[in-house]
């Protein structure tokens, strides 16, 4: 059996923590500074490469602590992740509803500001290099 810090190492990178505190003082600082183009597109870059891999964390808790199964970090699970954060990015970026479903959402942790930007879904493109950044720790 794999050591359970083993299990979590895809996310707990120098890559992942830069990405969450980017976002971090991207939302909270830089957009107010330089308010433009470049700060609202850098924090959909940002949640769309870390957002997956803390999807997979979440669920790979949720099985292995209460349910006590063993669960590993899969090509399956890094996938469904990847698809789940980009359906709901593209609802919440080209729908009224989908906009104001995925905010009231975030609003429960933190407050949230979404804006509908069709442009915003560029930050796809962060999807393929969040699965190959992601292989290497796959348990084949």
């Amino acid at each position: 059996m794999r050591n359970s810090k083993d299990s979590y190492a895809f996310f707990f990178r120098p890559l992942v923590f830069i990405a969450i505190l980017g976002m971090f003082f991207n939302d909270h600082f830089l957009k107010y500074w330089f308010p433009g183009v470049l700060t609202g597109k850098l924090s959909d870059f940002l949640g769309i490469f870390y957002f997956p891999l803390l999807l997979c964390v979440l669920i790979l808790l949720f099985y292995r602590v209460p349910l006590k199964r063993n669960f590993e970090f899969s090509s399956n699970l890094l996938v469904s992740a990847i698809l789940v954060t980009d359906l709901l990015f593209v609802f919440a970026k080209t729908t009224a509803w989908g906009n104001e479903w995925v905010l009231s959402f975030l609003n429960l942790f933190f407050k949230s500001h979404l804006v509908q930007d069709s442009s915003d879904l560029i930050a796809l493109v962060m999807s393929p290099l969040v699965y190959q950044y992601s292989r290497p720790f796959i348990k084949s």
